[in-house]
């Protein structure tokens, strides 16, 4: 089964797709504009799966890319998948203040023990993770 990215047009600015009356982009979650289509595919097909205690119903992803933390999810938890088994999921960045809330501290373990967070940065997110 492959993950393939597909934009959001919440968190990624010239994403195609329908939102309510007077849908705007949620500008505190969108992705840089140097994270483009193949970049935002590689990072969801290197992220590291973990249970989401935000949304126990659902599953999560986690990545980390030049010291920016994303979280992605499944478009439809109920069986968002091609014919082939692959699952459709979108992701967006987490705001610095909210990663000790939003990144499970057993996924910042693996982000420090990979080389992807220093020991540092590791020990002071901890501080308030749980």
């Amino acid at each position: 089964m492959e993950r393939i990215y597909e934009p959001n047009p919440k968190h990624k600015l010239g994403a195609s797709g329908d939102g309510p009356p007077r849908w705007f982009p949620d500008s505190a979650t969108l992705c840089p504009s140097e994270i483009d289509m193949q970049l935002a595919q590689t990072l969801l097909s290197n992220a590291i799966e973990g249970k989401d205690d935000a949304h126990p119903d659902k599953k999560a992803l986690y990545t980390i890319h030049e010291g920016a933390f994303f979280k992605a999810y499944k478009h439809n938890d109920d069986g968002d998948e091609s014919e082939d088994g692959d699952e459709t999921w979108h992701g967006y960045p987490v705001l610095p203040c909210d990663v000790p809330q939003q990144i499970p501290s057993r996924i910042l373990r693996q982000f420090r023990d990979a080389g992807l967070l220093t020991n540092a940065s590791y020990k002071k997110l901890l501080g308030s993770a749980r």
